[in-house]
């Protein structure tokens, strides 16, 4: 309940929301659900990464179960930006989702954190 935990832990959901609305993307509009975005698609992944990054060290201080469970969630969260990168920040026609062939690179990733 310490103050830099709070900090860390709004860093985590906050990237953790923005990078489900640009993920959401192709789902959304459809739906008749747009976000106007101002900014260029790469500075915004890279906002979310550095929000991502700020946060991180919180899974460590949680410890135990919970906290592995958080480095899974930053992990998983990290690999979508780096899909919405490798689509060239496109997620208006295909929208990058986490796959069984993710699993392994996100688990490793976690437990070296």
């Amino acid at each position: 309940h310490d103050e830099l935990s709070k900090q860390q832990s709004d860093a985590i959901c906050t990237a953790l929301q923005l990078i489900n609305f640009w993920q959401d993307v192709s789902v959304d509009v459809p739906r008749g659900r747009f976000y106007k975005i101002n900014e260029p698609m790469p500075n915004l992944v890279a906002w979310a990464r550095s929000l991502m990054v700020q946060g991180a060290p919180l899974c460590k201080r949680v410890g135990g179960r919970f906290g592995f469970e958080l480095r899974l969630v930053v992990q998983g969260g990290l690999r979508i930006l780096e899909k919405i990168e490798i689509q060239s920040f496109d997620t208006s026609t295909k929208r990058p989702k986490i796959t069984k062939w993710d699993a392994p690179l996100i688990f490793w990733r976690a437990v070296l954190m």
